[in-house]
């Protein structure tokens, strides 16, 4: 046999028997172990089995089975499992409590402002999530103080109303003074301005009112009375100041003065004619451009 062809039919048994190796999983035989060997019958020795002769070619030094699956990883291993923190010890969370207070906040303005969600509806809210994190293990908040209304998550937030409340009457909506006594009553109609906070809905409408045999000038103890009716309130002067503070305002205001008008094209409320033609007390326009005296 020529060198070629042996060299050939050397790596062809090689990969053979490379291909017929498994791995030694527990519950099989193992495979290095002593096995039955095959015998070979020998004519010299009377057709007895001997042991089949060693191969004179040389053979490859395959490395055992158990010594490919120490060096082979087993993928989705877990070497070292953590430690869970105990409950008690440490937060189940690392964070600024005061930061988690602050996205509350933001999140029960918006829910009011955004979908004009209740008061009454905040108050759930904010006390389920106070529930909540009292329920969690750890101290959450920590010394942080969650907000009870919604009216505590304005004043945190720094929110306050641009106009004012002033009470007035129950039927014909006159209005009284921001801060009037508590006994007040409408002059036109008779009606008690303000009522007791402990007076459920039933006594009003039963005309057990008590406050005439009470000393008007004196208010009565461990008591609190609101208003029956209220109305939010700007004045004009007010609200046009507020309205040109702001930046920009003032030249998008006199913008109109150096546009040219359009008799054709109604496209701003300067192209009508009730802008164009309306008068003022002394006849002249009541709209006019700069160019004009």
């Amino acid at each position: 046999m020529s060198s070629g062809k042996r060299i050939l039919a050397q790596s062809l048994a090689v990969r053979g028997q490379s291909s017929t190796r498994r791995r030694n999983f527990s519950g099989l035989p193992n495979l290095t172990g002593n096995q039955t060997s095959l015998s070979f019958p020998d004519a010299s020795t009377g057709g007895e089995a001997s042991e089949p002769p060693a191969s004179t070619e040389p053979s490859s030094a395959l490395p055992a089975v158990e010594e490919i699956a120490e060096e082979v990883p087993i993928t989705g291993r877990v070497e070292e499992v953590p430690e869970v923190p105990d409950s008690e010890s440490a937060p189940l969370l690392k964070f600024d409590a005061f930061s988690l207070i602050r996205c509350v906040l933001i999140l029960c303005a918006w829910l009011h402002c955004q979908h004009h969600v209740s008061f009454y509806a905040i108050l759930i809210l904010l006390w389920a999530i106070r529930f909540v994190f009292s329920a969690l293990p750890g101290n959450i908040l920590g010394d942080a103080e969650l907000p009870q209304t919604l009216k505590t998550v304005f004043a945190r937030l720094k929110i306050h109303d641009q106009f004012k409340v002033y009470p007035i009457c129950l039927f014909c909506h006159s209005v009284f003074a921001e801060v009037s006594p508590w006994n007040s009553k409408c002059p036109n109609c008779d009606v008690a301005i303000y009522r007791s906070c402990s007076e459920t809905f039933l006594d009003r409408f039963l005309a057990t009112d008590n406050l005439e045999e009470e000393d008007p000038n004196s208010h009565p103890q461990n008591s609190s009375f609101q208003a029956q009716a209220v109305a939010p309130m700007l004045l004009l002067s007010d609200a046009l100041q507020t309205f040109f503070m702001r930046p920009g305002m003032v030249d998008a205001v006199r913008e109109w003065r150096t546009k040219p008008e359009s008799n054709k094209k109604l496209e701003t409320i300067q192209d009508g004619e009730v802008w164009k033609n309306l008068k003022a007390a002394n006849g002249s326009r009541f709209f006019y451009n700069e160019e004009e005296n």
